[in-house]
């Protein structure tokens, strides 16, 4: 059963569920990559703009927040079904 969990998709059920909650799902390796691509293109537009002022203020993309401190391990899956 272990090793059926292991191979899941980052962007599965279960794995949104050991990161912390269903906000989770879709979240794989390309999506937070994409995030913070975006991020850092914002990031080079304020460092290199010609600003008269001051650079406009930008919002990191929008994340899902984890309502846990700690993702789920394998081991605690091990310790909670035995």
């Amino acid at each position: 059963m272990l090793a059926l969990v292991e191979g899941l998709p980052d962007d599965s059920r279960t794995a949104a569920a050991m990161a912390g909650g269903n906000q989770f799902r879709g979240w794989d390796l390309h999506a937070r990559i994409l995030a913070d691509l975006v991020d850092s293109v914002q990031a080079v537009m304020v460092a290199a703009g010609n600003w008269k002022k001051h650079p406009p203020k930008v919002k990191p993309y929008p994340r899902p927040a984890s309502r846990k401190k700690k993702a789920t391990t394998i081991a605690d899956i091990k310790a909670r079904f035995g």
